[in-house]
């Protein structure tokens, strides 16, 4: 994977080759806070289920319980992570065209314009509301949708993209 990534004027243009590895980078940056959100709820519930439990029953059958329940909510959370990521997987495929295909991004003052397969999608910089990154990709959420930008190899070029996306987005003011 080779970005290429250029000012041109006030504008920032990043160019790349999108691969079936970035895709999969995009699915798990995209899915990330919804994965933690579930864990945190399901340690919540099972702080409070043991604790009922173990002032109900003896400890054992409690314990015996709470590591039955354990497994089937890891189970679940597994499935429900793997069905998301085949729909989100789906989901891009049907809306780009898949992988392995040209993708430029443009980041101006107006806002974020991502082009690849032949379909455009623009977003003001309002409709920005979080902002991930992953070992190759920075990635916008947006109200809309999700625009992943290539990481560089050249410092001066990041830098110039990492601040652009930080003067227009508050949510990224730790972005590295």
């Amino acid at each position: 994977m080779k970005a290429k990534t250029k000012r041109v004027g006030k504008s920032i243009v990043s160019e790349y080759d999108n691969s079936s590895e970035l895709v999969d980078e995009y699915v798990k940056a995209t899915l990330e806070p919804s994965n933690r959100a579930k864990f945190i709820v399901a340690v919540f519930a099972f702080a409070c289920a043991g604790a009922a439990l173990s002032l109900r029953f003896d400890h054992l059958l409690s314990i015996g319980m709470l590591i039955a329940g354990c497994l089937l909510l890891a189970d679940a959370l597994w499935r429900s992570n793997s069905m998301a990521r085949r729909r989100t997987l789906k989901g891009y495929d049907m809306r780009f065209g898949g992988a392995d295909i040209p993708v430029k991004v443009t980041l101006d003052e107006e806002g974020v314009r991502y082009e690849v397969g032949g379909a455009e999608v623009a977003y003001a910089w309002s409709d920005v509301k979080r902002v991930g990154q992953s070992a190759h990709l920075v990635v916008l959420v947006c109200d809309g949708g999700v625009v992943p930008i290539a990481k560089t190899t050249s410092s001066k070029q990041m830098v110039d993209l990492q601040d652009m996306i930080k003067e227009h987005v508050p949510a990224a003011r730790g972005l590295r």
